[in-house]
């Protein structure tokens, strides 16, 4: 066998062993992926330009606010609409959010919500979709409005889980992706609460 023929059948082989052991690993562990679920749904389809996106109410006012414009298209080409940070205050403050008619949704992992959330939010993190549906499929019929965030900017887990949501039955009109996440949330001094959801522990923001 010649040295490049070896050197491609070594790193065959290397590769090949990396990916069983990934794989038996992912089977025995209980946080393993499952490789069968869509994780990014909507993720494959074309987004549509500028011109193909049938102009929306949120886009065309200026409730819109900051909320750069391609953003707005790229939701609304999944079907989804974005809130910006003066509406989910808005929801936030509102005394129907303590009876749920207004529900926050975390779409971040377990070290992220633990370390601060907005308060009273529901954690989904849909790579781990399964441990919430049953959860999600009690809110979707009773809450008016549901914002998903993650943490804003490019992280688009919020996009993600709010078109799982609108899988497990959500109304789109009753759905909002909040595009600041809880960056701009925590840059505008709005409270954090740790731990679980309704933990009542708050964030410490003295220096």
């Amino acid at each position: 066998m010649s040295p490049t023929l070896r050197s491609v059948f070594e790193m065959t082989l290397v590769l090949g062993t990396g990916l069983g052991v990934g794989l038996i690993m992912n089977a025995v562990s209980e946080n393993g992926l499952d490789l069968q679920q869509d994780y990014f749904p909507g993720g494959t389809s074309r987004t549509a330009s500028p011109a193909e996106v049938p102009p929306t109410p949120e886009s065309d006012s200026s409730a819109a606010g900051s909320i750069d414009p391609e953003l707005l298209n790229r939701l609304a080409s999944k079907g989804l609409t974005a809130a910006t940070f003066e509406e989910v205050v808005e929801r936030f403050e509102d005394p129907m959010y303590a009876y749920e008619a207004y529900v926050f949704i975390d779409a971040r992992d377990d070290d992220h919500y633990s370390q601060g959330h907005i308060p009273g939010a529901h954690q989904f993190d849909h790579y781990r979709a399964d441990r919430y549906q049953e959860a999600m499929l009690q809110i979707i019929p009773t809450s008016m409005e549901i914002v998903v965030y993650c943490n804003g900017g490019d992280c688009e887990d919020s996009e993600s889980a709010a078109l799982f949501l609108l899988g497990l039955g959500a109304d789109p009109e009753r759905i909002r992706v909040f595009t600041g996440g809880i960056t701009e949330w925590t840059e505008r001094g709005m409270p954090l609460e740790q731990g679980a959801r309704n933990s009542g522990v708050m964030l410490d923001k003295t220096p």
